[in-house]
């Protein structure tokens, strides 16, 4: 019988709403359900597949190791970067400060780490004060930096096995839906890629009034928030994205 560990704080609350929902998921889909705090995931009897743990990243992160993965990042193929209409390529932050305090950025640029998962929040840079939140990150941290863009409405879009499950809106005006031509592009053409995810969320953003859309980034769904995400759709991608990362192995 499978069993899911999901987080919860000391107080014996859900860690949040993300596991709050996938414990609820799991039950309905007859897995049994046992909370752990994250003190306790060194100690949590892995075995693998019939074993799951969701919560935090950290907590994930450190469950998959002691079952020797490492999920890699969430990152696009070269032949994938035309979805985000928007040039994009890594570099090094030491480069961008050095822009920055040489008064040599000539544009506004959107920067993310491109490896090393939520160093730091990707933001907007247009001065010095923008440097501030990575300021205590190394130079040689590798990020991605793309041209910026004002996404005017942005929603994210759960796939599983090539199925979209459900489009949400998350920011910027919920009105002016995304065009499904390019996700569904985008959605069959990641899918034969030979190490795509079998579970992800892919963000969306729409860049002007008449519909235009872009990819804004992925997102793997051992770390994805539910984001309205029905709760058994939520821990069905939760349990096909752990199986594959522990068969990975």
């Amino acid at each position: 019988m499978t069993t899911a560990y999901v987080e919860r704080t000391i107080k014996g609350e859900w860690l949040n709403i993300n596991c709050f929902s996938s414990q609820t998921g799991f039950y309905h889909r007859g897995i049994f359900v046992e909370g752990f705090v994250a003190s306790e995931v060194d100690n949590l009897p892995l075995t693998g597949s019939d074993t799951i743990v969701h919560g935090s990243v950290t907590s994930v992160r450190k469950a998959l190791a002691r079952l020797g993965c490492e999920p890699p990042a969430a990152k696009l193929p070269m032949e994938l970067q035309h979805h985000l209409g928007r040039s994009s390529r890594e570099s090094m932050l030491g480069e961008v400060r050095e822009k920055v305090l040489s008064n040599r950025l000539e544009e506004s640029v959107f920067i993310k780490p491109a490896n090393a998962q939520k160093a730091f929040t990707g933001q907007v840079i247009s001065g010095i004060m923008d440097l501030m939140s990575s300021n205590h990150l190394p130079d040689d941290l590798v990020i991605t930096i793309q041209s910026a863009v004002e996404f005017l409405s942005e929603w994210r879009v759960f796939v599983l096995e090539g199925r979209i499950l459900n489009i949400s809106h998350y920011t910027g005006n919920p009105t002016l839906f995304p065009d499904l031509n390019p996700i569904r592009s985008f959605i069959e053409e990641y899918t034969g890629q030979p190490e795509s995810f079998c579970a992800y969320g892919a963000d969306f953003g729409v860049i002007d009034q008449s519909g235009k859309t872009v990819l804004i980034e992925l997102n793997d769904s051992f770390s994805l928030g539910s984001y309205g995400l029905n709760s058994i759709s939520y821990a069905a991608m939760i349990e096909a994205r752990w199986n594959q990362l522990t068969q990975l192995r």
